[in-house]
């Protein structure tokens, strides 16, 4: 909906819902923060400077962003996003189609490719699996239609990354093989 913020943001939260369940919710502090910071530094003027193309206006468009940021949710929610980008669109827990599943590819080749940054070995290469970090100490990691993993742990490294995030995850691909180098492929059986 072009020009319509409230719109656009009832749209976006009902996407997170359809993926993680209950509503995950606004921390109004960091909102506010990260717009005095978008505000300081004219990123939208920037961006409309610099002629990047956008779906509306760039200061719309850069404050539905930063609401977007400022959202948290608890690892069991991100997980449950995790799935469903790893199921193509399809909440596995609801059976809802929550996007159109090719977007999975892209979301998941952006995540490969932008993983966690700055670290000495690139992510992908000693992890094995596709994964993103927040600068709240939480990390997903993707494996499509096998997995998703969402870990947790405040303790950040110099680059940003949860250190005991990114440990799990390594642990937790290492323990189950899991690798989207593998030349096999996985098959999870349960009980």
């Amino acid at each position: 909906p072009t020009g319509a913020p409230e719109a656009k943001w009832n749209l976006y939260e009902n996407r997170m819902i359809d993926m993680a369940g209950p509503a995950p919710e606004l921390a109004d502090n960091v909102y506010e923060k990260l717009r005095d910071e978008a505000a300081e530094n004219r990123t939208a003027a920037l961006l409309e400077e610099n002629g990047y193309t956008l779906y509306d206006k760039a200061e719309l468009s850069v404050d539905l962003y930063l609401k977007a940021l400022a959202t948290g949710a608890s690892t069991e929610q991100l997980a449950r996003m995790g799935a469903t980008v790893a199921a193509d669109g399809v909440n596995p827990a609801t059976g809802k189609i929550v996007y159109d599943g090719e977007l999975s590819q892209s979301l998941v080749g952006l995540m490969a490719a932008k993983g966690p940054h700055k670290m000495n070995t690139p992510w992908l290469v000693k992890a094995g699996i596709p994964a993103k970090s927040s600068f709240g100490g939480t990390m997903l990691g993707i494996i499509p239609d096998v997995l998703a993993i969402a870990a947790y742990s405040p303790e950040l490294n110099e680059a940003g990354v949860s250190v005991k995030a990114a440990r799990v995850i390594m642990e937790v691909a290492r323990r189950l093989d899991l690798s989207v180098f593998a030349s096999a492929r996985v098959r999870i059986v349960a009980d």
